[in-house]
């Protein structure tokens, strides 16, 4: 309701909500496309806050590209107690899944895989 304070901004973000929404759980798992993010093996020189910034990229990027962003278990994340996380080892630890898949999806031909190089060098496609 454009008539109260904010009301533009209140649908536009009950929409893009709803579109996280829809974007990140997909009917069929199996026929989803998917993205998501590792770190090198053996990089210890990657501050927490730099993870996180590098995540928000890919996220917004798979979003924009039509593919679904999920963590996917990995041994070189340095983040995860694994006295409290368990075998959880990536920001899954920490929030909840950000999709209904699972890194179980995740095929060869499905999948686009990222890294920091990635990140470096890929800009957000543009409309």
């Amino acid at each position: 309701d454009d008539t109260i304070p904010g009301g533009k901004l209140l649908n536009d973000t009950r929409w893009f909500q709803s579109h996280l929404w829809r974007s990140q759980h997909p009917t069929d798992c199996a026929s989803a496309r998917f993205m998501t993010h590792r770190i090198e093996k053996g990089r210890k020189d990657i501050g927490l806050g730099s993870l996180i910034a590098q995540y928000i990229k890919v996220f917004a990027y798979a979003i924009a590209t039509g593919r679904v962003f999920i963590h996917q278990p990995d041994p070189a994340f340095l983040y995860a107690d694994q006295s409290a996380c368990g075998s959880a080892l990536s920001f899954d630890c920490y929030f909840h899944p950000l999709s209904n898949c699972s890194h179980l999806h995740l095929q060869r031909n499905n999948t686009l895989e990222t890294s920091l190089w990635w990140v470096l060098v890929h800009n957000m496609p543009r409309n």
